[in-house]
């Protein structure tokens, strides 16, 4: 499987697209995917991050070799100039890059690419997989994945995503090395006073804000009480903390650090941005004073305010030094032990897994089934509605959300007659269903599957596991009507023993399975 990362770093971007795709790589490249990126060779572009990790990185010319940015209709949204030439050369640029070699994925982190752009690049991969926290522009693609938690963030992309594409949305997905996974059942539930407080605001420099924490961190005046700093290797102000740090023992700086998993688990409280690494400190039971320090964080952080998961303390541009010593001065002293609870319950660490079980659908992937339930009338909608499921229905006509809520619970609440079984992946991702449907002395069975599954030669095994589910304790004929022009389907009903039995007036074949 052949996978490739469009995403960027600077300055003004910040580390957290690079470094959630580079998350997702290595997951991937354990799975035997190979894995490569393409990013536009800027300042602290973390390109040799990347390469130290094993993967080819094709760069893209920097700005003084590219073309000016068309200023005009070309240039979208207001992350647009994040690409560093038109929407129309970076697609000319990473096609070029793609050296004609059709790929199986190409995955998007880039606040500047939209719709237009993935157009163009559709004849060169069999799927597109976009990664966004926005929900600012409209997209082609066939998997969407945003890990954040906002208000009404089901909804946050209506309108703007293609029928056919499935989304991934919450913390649920959130993209975080294997080792919070591994760390969040014994990572302990914080109580008692504070006693270590870690401060980190992201990969790019924030020193401001920096400056105005350890001067709140001094004010309090606690000598028993230890601050760890994570400052980048390039801190224009580096050696002004390290000197800070001579002058008290009690404040200790790190850089260059491949996890902050070890010292998020040693604090009992942090300071920091509203970025990636809120799922981190999320996952191990951390609670966190929060500074955002971009827009985009801003709903986020309301929310998870909202939710009593941080403590916002509002914009950067906003913060004071006595602001940070309050909110330390307030919870110095407190018990943090439901905070902690109420963090770890927004993610357990598994979304890269369950991304990676997405991306990597074959043969060979192990599923189960579970029944559905309410909470899945919005996954079944989408599926019905998706354009190749309603080519290959009878009624070809686009489902209405009340046609289908009427639908839905009249077999939710009749299962005798009606069972319908979601099809997940090993780590709890839907994708498809089966339903069965109880006539006389006849059962009917029909199936789809999501979009980002199609092609994975996974059709055969979908259905079994279904029918060996179904067919416990009892005898019963299965049939199955399908559109003659439905080629694949016919094939693997054919497959799995289903007998062909005659065309109806449907223009349809009939496939009979007896058990």
């Amino acid at each position: 499987m052949r996978i490739v990362f469009r995403t960027d770093a600077s300055r003004k971007i910040g580390s957290g697209h690079v470094m959630r795709c580079l998350t997702l790589a290595k997951a991937l490249k354990k799975e035997g995917a190979k894995c490569k990126f393409i990013c536009r060779d800027k300042k602290i572009n973390f390109i040799e991050k990347i390469k130290k990790n094993g993967f080819e990185v094709i760069l893209l010319p920097t700005f003084k070799q590219a073309k000016k940015i068309q200023r005009n209709k070309d240039t979208g949204p207001t992350y647009s100039d994040w690409i560093g030439v038109s929407w129309r050369e970076d697609a000319k640029q990473t096609i070029n890059a793609l050296s004609k070699e059709k790929i199986d994925w190409l995955i998007i982190d880039h606040y500047g690419i939209e719709k237009q752009w993935q157009k163009k690049l559709r004849p060169f991969t069999k799927k597109i997989m976009v990664i966004d926290d926005l929900a600012n522009r409209n997209h082609d693609c066939d998997l969407l994945l945003d890990q954040n938690l906002i208000a009404n963030f089901k909804n946050r992309y209506k309108n703007l995503l293609p029928k056919y594409c499935n989304t991934l949305l919450g913390p649920q997905y959130a993209l975080l090395q294997a080792e919070y996974k591994n760390l969040h059942l014994s990572a302990p539930f914080r109580s008692g006073p504070i006693k270590h407080i870690l401060v980190y605001f992201g990969g790019t420099n924030q020193n401001k804000l920096k400056d105005l924490t350890l001067s709140a961190f001094l004010k309090l005046n606690r000598e028993d009480v230890i601050l760890d700093v994570i400052v980048g290797s390039n801190s224009s102000k580096k050696d002004k903390i390290e000197r800070l740090s001579k002058r008290n023992k009690n404040i200790k700086i790190y850089k260059e650090l491949t996890s902050l998993a070890p010292l998020m688990l040693k604090a009992d409280i942090a300071i920091g941005a509203c970025g990636a690494t809120s799922w981190e400190r999320c996952c191990l039971g951390l609670p966190s004073i929060v500074i955002t320090i971009a827009d985009n964080q801003k709903p986020i952080a309301k929310e998870l305010h909202k939710q009593g998961i941080i403590c916002w303390l509002g914009h950067h541009d906003a913060i004071t030094s006595n602001s940070i010593h309050d909110a330390l001065k307030t919870y110095i002293y407190q018990n943090l032990e439901t905070w902690s609870g109420a963090c770890k319950l927004v993610t357990n660490g598994c979304g890269t897994e369950k991304v990676v079980s997405i991306l990597t659908i074959n043969s060979k992937t192990k599923l189960k089934l579970r029944f559905a339930k309410t909470e899945d009338e919005g996954l079944l909608l989408n599926w019905a509605n998706d354009p190749l499921v309603r080519a290959n229905a009878f009624n070809s006509g686009i489902i209405t959300k009340k046609v289908h809520k009427k639908w839905f619970y009249s077999r939710l609440n009749n299962p005798k007659v009606y069972k319908i079984f979601i099809v997940e992946t090993k780590d709890e991702v839907p994708i498809g269903q089966v339903q069965f449907e109880k006539k006389g002395r006849k059962c009917y069975i029909s199936y789809s599957i999501a979009n980002f599954a199609r092609g994975k030669k996974i059709g055969s095994k979908f259905l079994k596991t279904a029918i060996y589910e179904f067919k416990k304790n009892q005898k019963i004929k299965l049939t199955a009507e399908v559109k003659k022009n439905n080629i694949p389907s016919c094939k693997v009903f054919e497959k799995i023993g289903f007998t062909k039995s005659s065309a109806n007036k449907h223009n349809s074949n009939v496939f009979i399975y007896q058990f």
